[in-house]
């Protein structure tokens, strides 16, 4: 896969974004029963196919959102070339324009799963597989694609 030149993005007065960083698996993770296999996220991405990312909650990705719509930042979507943590990062895909939803239990959302797993670029095995149960632990849906929503109106 090709990666994205190393060009530097300015905002309107002429200084560099800040860049924030959203990592992708290639590969399904050992915890998952596709250990090793291709995800083929960066492909779903890059076809639209993949409307969102499902990630801890964290407040950096409101901050993130933030940063984004300020026109201070962008996200640069991202997966490593090798080992995980022990090799070099490729950028695919830039993002200017992105939202995030905080979401306090996956397994309750008002949507199905179903369509959680289409969206979220998995078949519904895989994304059972990769978003077990968490007890108490809340998530945050990353939308990539600017034209797309769970929810309309205020969020829940």
């Amino acid at each position: 896969m090709k990666a994205i030149s190393d060009k530097i993005e300015l905002d309107r007065f002429g200084d560099p974004l800040k860049i924030h960083v959203l990592m992708f698996s290639v590969k399904f993770p050992r915890f998952h029963p596709r250990a090793g296999q291709e995800t083929g996220f960066v492909e779903s991405i890059l076809t639209g196919r993949k409307k969102t990312t499902i990630r801890p909650y964290s407040k950096r990705h409101f901050q993130m959102r933030d940063d984004v719509k300020a026109g201070k930042a962008y996200v640069s979507c991202r997966y490593w070339e090798g080992l995980p943590y022990r090799s070099k990062q490729v950028e695919f895909k830039r993002l200017f324009v992105i939202d995030v939803a905080q979401c306090f239990d996956l397994h309750d959302m008002k949507i199905d799963a179903k369509t959680a797993a289409k969206n979220d670029g998995l078949s519904l095995e895989d994304f059972k597989a990769w978003f077990k149960p968490r007890p108490n632990l809340t998530d945050t849906i990353i939308y990539l694609d600017n034209n797309f929503r769970y929810w309309k109106g205020p969020r829940p």
